[in-house]
């Protein structure tokens, strides 16, 4: 099972109660462009930290890996992304990738925890 979240750059609600509409009319927006240098700059520091493996769906240790997903690099689509980590890390890893998504300064939904962290350079 999968722990998925949403990063993207460029426009975002005010407010969270509309953050979940607003990624999934954005994301349609962003089929077919090519990825963003932020978030392939993102997900390059995200890789560092927690290197990425070949999937095999047969053969996936959910206590071994972060990602549930390779390659991470092509979740980014256009200014979105969506990441998925293995739930028996997500408590163990989320602090740390809030902060590493915190210094790229991209807007941030997790649907799990409903929780959504606007950009502080976010144009409405």
């Amino acid at each position: 099972m999968a722990y998925s979240f949403a990063v993207w750059c460029g426009e975002a609600p005010e407010f969270a109660e509309q953050a979940d509409d607003f990624f999934s009319s954005f994301e349609v927006k962003q089929e077919g462009l090519p990825p963003s240098p932020i978030l392939q700059s993102l997900v390059a520091d995200l890789l560092v930290e927690y290197p990425e493996h070949d999937i095999d769906d047969n053969d996936f240790d959910d206590d071994a890996w972060i990602w549930t997903d390779a390659p991470l690099m092509g979740n980014v689509v256009g200014d979105c992304a969506v990441l998925s980590v293995a739930f028996s890390k997500v408590d163990s890893v989320m602090p740390n990738i809030l902060e590493i998504i915190g210094r790229h300064n991209v807007h941030f939904i997790d649907w799990q925890q409903k929780v959504f962290i606007r950009s502080s350079f976010a144009s409405p």
